[in-house]
């Protein structure tokens, strides 16, 4: 395959960073073709090779990959390490100051403490990340964060709140062409 060349060429020229992001794109491709659990070897990998970042890129890779690998475990009903992987995932992303990585974890952070029904910490987590995508307009992660934000409201039996987040994360989805929220 081609991204199984690029990391051959990576592998060659010590590009770490660059390395860790095209084992991370591997497993986002096999996420994406629901082999799960293939895409959480290349994370590992990922991770591993990011024990010990030395630059922004490396760091900026590690904290996608937690992210990554967050959304994986979720997928196949694995929420405490989906919720493990998005706290380290926030932490690398505030390191390097990336609100847009700030909020992908805000959003992984919120989905994986509903699945496992804390609630509080959900809505704490889908608060901070709506702000900010708010803040920083960023329009796809608020898709995202308020359908998940309507599965909280839903929950508590808020459905008119419900319906307005669902409606807006369905509003933002049709404006961006996003057809996933």
């Amino acid at each position: 395959t081609y991204s199984g060349q690029a990391i051959g060429i990576l592998k060659e020229q010590s590009h770490r960073g660059a390395l860790m992001d095209a084992y991370s794109h591997q497993g986002t491709f096999f996420y994406m073709l629901s082999q799960v659990e293939r895409s959480l070897q290349h994370f590992e990998e990922t991770l591993q090779l990011g024990t010990e970042v030395s630059t922004r890129a490396e760091l900026r890779a590690r904290a996608n990959a937690h992210y990554q690998a967050s959304l994986a475990h979720i997928l196949i009903a694995q929420p405490g390490s989906g919720l493990r992987h998005a706290h380290q995932c926030l932490e690398d992303f505030n390191q390097i100051k990336r609100s847009y990585g700030q909020e992908m974890a805000y959003s992984m952070l919120s989905l994986s403490s509903y699945m496992l029904c804390h609630y509080d910490d959900a809505r704490q987590y889908s608060d901070d990340g709506l702000e900010l995508a708010e803040r920083t307009e960023a329009e796809r992660m608020l898709g995202y964060l308020s359908g998940f934000r309507a599965m909280l409201e839903i929950e508590a039996g808020n459905l008119d709140a419900s319906l307005e987040y669902g409606e807006r994360a369905i509003q933002i989805g049709q404006h961006i062409r996003q057809t996933e929220t």
